[in-house]
């Protein structure tokens, strides 16, 4: 069995439940082929799975420094990002850290271990994209909102913005109703049609056997021109679990946008590797 088909194996191991026989694996991996892999990912889901088991204290610190570099490269943010290109890798985590700390203290994310905030920095990396790319004073529909984290922390970081947050499952949303600030709407379809100008599609898609008819779903709620901001997990890494519908590469998500648009903006930056990216406008 190949490299790639072992840690497809692990991916399914861990989407399973089956967290400790996905570890032995995994280490098995890391120690039989150290010098012939791209190891950083990997010990990145390894520290990932140790404190998920309740082992961080166990963490070795080369692992640590492992994974640390997975978020160690200098960024070239778009100018639209509000970041200037080509800060310094330091100033870069040290945003990053910034960011982990105000989520950390609006409850948004549980911290057990203090190294558990470099498995965080990629995500965080993310959020800060996604937040970056909302216009000021936005009405924001995030589609797939779960449990509300992903409008909780857009709330914390812009209030004067209007959110709503959308999901089948009634009972995470009156989940996120009871956590969330009472400014922040969750319900099943928002009331009101052609009102809305952001619509966040953040690791949504891959969940969904048909994402075109997701997407037709929430035109009639747009205030046009009105923009798509969506993010899937990249094909290219497997181990990212629980996304039960699709595999996505660039070219087959951008074939379902083409539908709607001829005109989409990837952002392809070295700490969105696990991730496709985009955003795109409707204006007719």
């Amino acid at each position: 069995m190949d490299i790639s088909n072992k840690i497809n194996h692990i991916n399914q191991l861990v989407e399973d439940g089956k967290l400790e026989e996905a570890i032995i694996r995994l280490e098995a991996i890391l120690e039989a082929h150290s010098e012939s892999i791209k190891k950083t990912e990997l010990y990145s889901l390894l520290c990932k799975l140790y404190i998920q088991t309740g082992r961080e204290s166990d963490i070795p610190q080369d692992w640590i420094e492992q994974a640390k570099e997975v978020d160690s490269k200098t960024e070239h943010f778009p100018q639209e990002i509000g970041i200037t290109v080509e800060k310094q890798t330091n100033v870069i985590t040290e945003v990053r850290i910034q960011k982990a700390n105000e989520l950390i203290k609006i409850n948004t994310i549980p911290s057990k271990h203090p190294e558990a905030m470099i498995l965080i920095l990629p995500q965080l990396n993310r959020l800060l994209y996604t937040i970056a790319l909302i216009p000021p004073d936005a009405r924001v529909l995030e589609v797939g909102c779960a449990d509300g984290w992903l409008s909780r922390f857009l709330y914390h970081m812009k209030p004067e913005q209007k959110i709503v947050g959308v999901d089948i499952e009634e009972g995470l949303l009156e989940f996120a109703r009871k956590r969330h600030p009472k400014d922040i709407e969750f319900c099943l379809l928002p009331e009101l049609k052609g009102k809305y100008n952001v619509v966040l599609m953040c690791e949504v898609l891959e969940h969904i056997e048909h994402p075109e008819d997701l997407i037709s779903t929430y035109i009639p709620y747009l205030k046009k021109p009105a923009t798509f901001i969506i993010s899937v997990p990249s094909s290219k890494f497997g181990y990212y679990s629980g996304h039960i519908h699709q595999s996505f590469t660039k070219q087959k998500l951008e074939s379902i946008l083409s539908k709607f648009t001829q005109d989409i903006k990837w952002y392809d930056n070295p700490s969105l590797q696990a991730w496709l990216f985009c955003k795109f406008t409707i204006t007719g």
